[in-house]
């Protein structure tokens, strides 16, 4: 039977003195955001798409664009790829959503609905409903930072229709590449774009079978690469050696054991972070590999031209999750999320997703007796570590984290306390910035001489938090802690829970978000700038 389900959000701001901002919002601006693109009026009702943005009376506009998932910028203008319901998804991909949920604020207002396998959207075949059934086709826009408008030019592409969202934007010499997985999970389909011409030219389209995940391009040295997940699991580093005449022209040149997902150069290197493979990232999880723990991987040094396909079984592990987790079923679900160079050091942190750790938990033992308890010792904040001499004698500090951790110990069934694997003492603080709530190191930029680093603060859904809302944390310098920009999704604690992709440039940082508000007439993403 197919339920519907009311879920209440009670900002703990009610019951708690939350901390102020530390920083103005005088230099922060909302440049451009979602719009409707649905019109809802009940859990299992008929689908009515918006015109122009419009709804009929007696419904509810709808904006199922929550992510900037793909983030990119050629001259003037800023390359946004979207995703759609995308955290809705995650969360109920593995079993299957049936009930209708809804998302009310502290005053009654419905903010947020998954229908899952209730939904009625024709786009999706009435089998993958239980698991796709709030999927919309992602969209392109360009935001113009000259004229200061948004331009939606989403290509009519039936490859469309078959892709996840654009969780990846890349730009070389005026060509743009918008990409993302497919949305069963087994494959990455690609867009690209003419960017000089005027107005911006479609190129087409490619399917890559090879591939069944991508996240983010990186340039360095004028050459720019990305990192993949294959449909066996592991991941590699592309050179991306395309032209506006043949876009979609790739090199391998690195080799990992997991999802390449994030990458930055360090040191005369590229380094890259990555995760185990889940239902989560594609349904290449679905297959239950038994891979080695998350990490980062570093390149051999990096020569005149560029990395080559000579370079790609030279790669060297040089950080596992596990080199801090001492819990090893909490440590299979984590990650490694965005990572940075800034004041000689590497920076990087974790990717805690609480809504897979307690399933793995239960696949590994059985169902808690105190489920309550293990929850809160399944919980982990994110760590943030820093590095440096990877290739000759590597020092790594903790400077966000947990001293002791709980570890469960299968043969007694108790848990227990024990010190983390770096054997560390923090030197700024508790993880998450001291912020329980902040688990995914989404993103990091280096700009204005700061390292800015974006997180999802989970504190939503009725999860209890000081501050609810997306956070945005910045070092200064490297002998300072970090200071918060925003803790309250950039005064939109209801409909901002993280910060997801950031892109610099000389005077602009552009920061993506994500929402879990799809019904509210703040929801869904937004492209927000911050000056110096």
């Amino acid at each position: 039977m197919i339920n519907c389900k009311w879920r209440a959000v009670f900002p703990l701001s009610l019951l708690i003195l939350h901390s102020a901002v530390t920083v103005s919002h005088a230099e922060t601006e909302v440049l451009a955001n979602a719009v409707p693109d649905e019109c809802w009026s009940t859990c299992g009702g008929p689908y009515v798409a918006a015109e122009n943005g419009a709804c009929p009376i007696g419904t509810i506009p709808k904006r199922n664009q929550a992510y900037v998932w793909g983030l990119a910028k050629w001259k003037d203008k800023v390359w946004i790829g979207t995703g759609a319901n995308i955290a809705g998804i995650g969360q109920t991909a593995a079993g299957g959503l049936q009930d209708c949920v809804i998302t009310r604020d502290a005053n009654g207002n419905p903010i947020n609905v998954l229908e899952g396998g209730m939904s009625q959207y024709p786009g999706v075949p009435a089998l993958l409903r239980p698991f796709l059934g709030d999927w919309r086709p992602p969209q392109v826009w360009i935001y113009d930072t000259v004229t200061r408008q948004k331009i939606n030019v989403t290509p009519n592409d039936p490859l469309i229709n078959e892709t996840l969202g654009l969780r990846s934007a890349g730009v070389s010499n005026g060509l743009v590449i918008l990409a993302g997985p497919g949305r069963l999970g087994v494959t990455v389909n690609m867009f690209a774009f003419d960017a000089d011409a005027n107005p911006p030219k479609y190129l087409g389209s490619r399917s890559f079978i090879r591939y069944s995940n991508i996240r983010k391009f990186v340039s360095v040295q004028n050459v720019v690469y990305t990192g993949v997940q294959t449909i066996m699991g592991s991941g590699e580093v592309l050179r991306w050696t395309g032209t506006k005449s043949n876009p979609f022209s790739f090199t391998t040149v690195g080799l990992v054991d997991n999802d390449a997902v994030n990458l930055t150069e360090h040191e005369g290197r590229l380094f890259v972070s990555t995760w185990r493979p889940s239902t989560l990232s594609s349904s290449v999880g679905i297959l239950g590999t038994d891979r080695p723990p998350a990490g980062i991987w570093m390149s051999p040094p990096i020569p005149d031209g560029g990395l080559r396909i000579l370079h790609a079984g030279l790669w060297t592990k040089v950080w596992e999750v596990t080199d801090y987790e001492p819990d090893e079923v909490i440590a299979s679900t984590q990650g490694v999320g965005d990572l940075a160079s800034f004041a000689g050091y590497l920076y990087w942190g974790h990717m805690n997703p609480p809504w897979s750790v307690y399933s793995a938990f239960v696949d590994a033992y059985g169902e808690p007796s105190n489920v309550r308890e293990t929850q809160n010792n399944l919980w982990r904040a994110i760590p943030i570590f820093r590095g440096r001499d990877f290739a000759r004698n590597p020092k790594i500090e903790l400077l966000y984290g947990d001293e002791t951790l709980p570890r469960y110990n299968g043969a007694t069934q108790t848990w227990e306390i024990v010190s983390n694997k770096l054997d560390a003492t923090p030197r700024y603080g508790s993880a998450g910035f001291d912020v329980p709530t902040n688990v995914y190191t989404w993103t990091m930029a280096v700009f204005d001489g700061k390292l800015f680093v974006g997180t999802l603060d989970a504190g939503f859904g009725g999860m209890p938090t000081a501050h609810p809302g997306a956070d945005l944390w910045f070092f200064k310098d490297g002998n300072s802690k970090a200071e918060a920009w925003t803790k309250t999704g950039f005064r939109h604690p209801d409909t901002v829970v993280g910060v997801r992709t950031m892109v610099p440039s000389n005077d602009t940082l552009f920061v993506g978000t994500s929402s879990m508000a799809n019904l509210s007439p703040d929801g869904g993403w937004k492209l927000i700038g911050i000056k110096p």
